[in-house]
């Protein structure tokens, strides 16, 4: 006997013939009795109810109103859009009504005037001739025509301009319930967004899903027992499927489908963002008679083994049952402790450990960068005459704040239209006096005061665009893009010439494409502070993996945010001018993941793994040696953690 246990070796071969004498280095193993299971392992991670949110029309974004880790309520203002297009639209449907109900209120006033006039004039007269009722009914009818039309276009305008409205509600994404951000997208203000683009999401933390690899109906309904095991402890889950048409879209498109298990947490002890593990156990067979697989061999009359009895093989042949790709049940033809030739040799080594309770994780690192997610664009602000650039009064990464000259310009006013304009407003306010003196009603006059008071606020703001010398900043932030400008160089009304990230909206953003990180973890992290001291603090990510999100919104990044102190030194290096704080600074971030608590642990040189299974040999009380299966959990450089098939205080041999 070598190694650790009384086994025998030989060179294993089908050939063996009956009766035949063996070595004593033969291979051999002993029929015993063990756990055997069939079974599939998942690794996963908890996370929150995740709805995304995305503009049901083509819009151009405007700005994201709220950023990763900010808390919302319903009906809270997400993204804005573009609306100045449909603003003009609004603005001119109601300037129609008004000249609608402006027009038929003076048609009406005069009509009735006439009729006034009439009926006057037949009160001198001492008969009413036929002709005077003709004028008479010609007056009504025509009433009653004037009102037919002004009805058919005033419903036709109030129902468009209602439509406007509604429509204009469809450009600004609100919240449809509490929760926290967990993605945004990184569209820059100003970029067209098709409609049903995914472009922020919404978490319910109070709501805690399991989510792993995809589980299809047939594999759980094949579950003996399901369940999570998370921090060291079994909690039960809840199958959530997808809808076929939703699994099959999801896949059509080239997208990785992801399962969902509702955790039941009565004590509400799991967290986000916690790791987690599913175990599907298909089949649980304790204590069985077992062999190595390896060691059953096929002819025509069934399964057969080779049987070391008195020292030479004897050809055995057996009934067997359930197995787990390494051993497989007996069910008829051996007995405990009958010894089998094994086609392998994979004898265990000399040294030993004890299967020991302990806390499992392993490490991430990585560096970090500061990020601004939220930005505001800077536009040529005048909606009179032609702009054009003059120079820029800052640099990219430089801090600015609100009210800051961004560029110089200056802007030629459309004398032409400008004339016009005066023209209208003073022959209006002629007519308005000759109203006046011919005592016009004040319905008209009103309508006519109107008229002049337009006129006068676009004359006044035309000379307010033709006199706008400077750009300035509406935001505090860092400049992070400045349009390529030269001197003379037209810019077009609304256009972009700047986008400054707001530095309220302050960051750490980490690689994380193998998804380690997730919603919810916290990770510590190392910087230097305004003396260039270094300094430790502990941050927590804001944002979804993977698995939480649709493609459109996955990222191989992922946000941290830091205390509000350490934010203040940040934004204090950046607003004090110093940008290659901004540009260069490094920040260290580190953390434990997959983390398991109490769990059983065993060294990683005392598993082996065959068709996807674990197992361990174990020295039983009386020096002999057993192999024993076991469910891992998993395994990091070091250590596998045990989920079922062992107890602490056994004694496993190493190789």
């Amino acid at each position: 006997m070598t190694g650790c246990g009384s086994r025998q070796q030989v060179e294993a071969s089908d050939s063996i013939e009956l009766l035949e004498p063996v070595s004593a280095a033969a291979n051999t193993e002993a029929a015993a009795y063990r756990n055997i299971y069939e079974y599939k392992v998942l690794a996963g991670t908890v996370y929150p109810y995740i709805r995304e949110y995305s503009f049901t029309q083509d819009v151009v974004l405007t700005k994201y109103e709220k950023a990763p880790g900010d808390r919302i309520s319903k009906g809270d203002l997400l993204i804005s859009a573009d609306i100045s297009s449909i603003e003009q639209q609004i603005k001119e449907t109601e300037e129609k009504i008004e000249q609608i109900n402006d027009d038929y209120n003076t048609a009406v006033e005069e009509m009735e005037k006439n009729i006034q006039e009439e009926k006057n004039q037949k009160e001198n007269e001492e008969e009413e001739t036929e002709q005077d009722k003709l004028n008479e009914r010609g007056w009504e009818l025509e009433k009653n025509h004037r009102y037919e039309l002004y009805t058919l276009d005033i419903s036709y305008y109030t129902d468009r301009l209602e439509a406007l409205k509604k429509k204009k509600t469809a450009y600004c994404l609100t919240s449809g319930m509490n929760g926290v951000i967990v993605s945004a997208g990184s569209y820059m203000p100003g970029t067209y967004i098709a409609a049903d683009t995914p472009l922020i999401a919404v978490a319910d933390e109070s709501q805690k899903i399991l989510k792993c690899e995809y589980v299809s109906k047939s594999d759980v309904a094949k579950c003996e027992d399901l369940y999570a095991v998370i921090d060291g402890k079994r909690y039960e889950v809840t199958y959530q499927p997808y809808d076929q048409s939703v699994y099959e879209k999801i896949t059509t498109e080239g997208n990785v489908a992801y399962s969902s298990f509702v955790i039941e947490d009565p004590n509400n002890e799991v967290e986000q963002g916690d790791f987690a593990v599913l175990a599907e156990i298909y089949s649980r067979v304790e204590q069985v008679l077992s062999i190595p697989k390896s060691a059953v061999h096929k002819d025509a009359k069934g399964a057969y083994v080779y049987c070391v009895v008195n020292g030479e093989s004897k050809y055995t042949q057996v009934k067997t049952g359930k197995d787990d790709g390494t051993y497989i049940e007996i069910i008829d033809g051996l007995k405990e402790g009958d010894l089998v030739l094994l086609s392998e040799n994979n004898l265990p080594g000399d040294n030993t450990a004890e299967v020991k309770r302990g806390d499992f994780s392993s490490e991430f690192e990585g560096s970090a960068f500061i990020a601004y997610p939220i930005s505001d664009s800077v536009i040529n602000p005048v909606s009179y005459g032609t702009m054009y650039f003059t120079e820029y009064q800052v640099e990219l990464f430089q801090t600015v704040k609100a009210g800051d000259v961004i560029a110089k310009v200056h802007v030629e006013n459309d004398e032409a239209e400008l004339l016009e304009k005066q023209l209208q407003l003073q022959r209006q306010t002629e007519r308005m006096a000759d109203a006046v003196e011919a005592g016009e009603s004040e319905n008209l006059l009103a309508g006519r005061q109107k008229t002049i008071d337009k006129l006068k606020n676009t004359i006044m703001e035309m000379q307010q665009d033709a006199d706008t010398v400077t750009i300035t900043a509406q935001t505090d932030g860092i400049i992070f893009w400045l349009a390529d400008l030269k001197a003379e160089d037209e810019i077009e009304q609304g256009a972009a010439i700047a986008m400054i990230a707001e530095s309220s909206n302050c960051f750490l953003t980490v690689q994380n494409e193998n998804q380690q990180l997730n919603y919810g973890n916290t990770v510590q992290v190392e910087y230097n502070d305004l003396n260039q001291v270094k300094c430790q603090t502990e941050g927590k990510v804001v944002t979804s993996g993977a698995a939480g999100l649709t493609a459109g919104l996955k990222s191989e990044a992922a946000y941290i945010k830091l205390p509000q102190e350490v934010l203040d030194v940040i934004v204090e290096n950046t607003l004090q001018g110093n940008t290659d704080y901004y540009r260069n600074s490094q920040f260290e971030v580190r953390t434990e993941i997959r983390k398991m608590s109490n769990v059983l642990l065993i060294p990683k040189q005392a598993v082996k793994e065959k068709n996807g299974n674990t197992y361990v040999y174990i020295k039983n009380s009386d020096g002999t040696v057993t192999a024993q299966s076991f469910i891992a959990g998993g395994s990091n450089q070091t250590e596998y953690w045990v989920l079922e098939g062992l107890e602490e205080g056994m004694t496993i041999c190493l190789e």
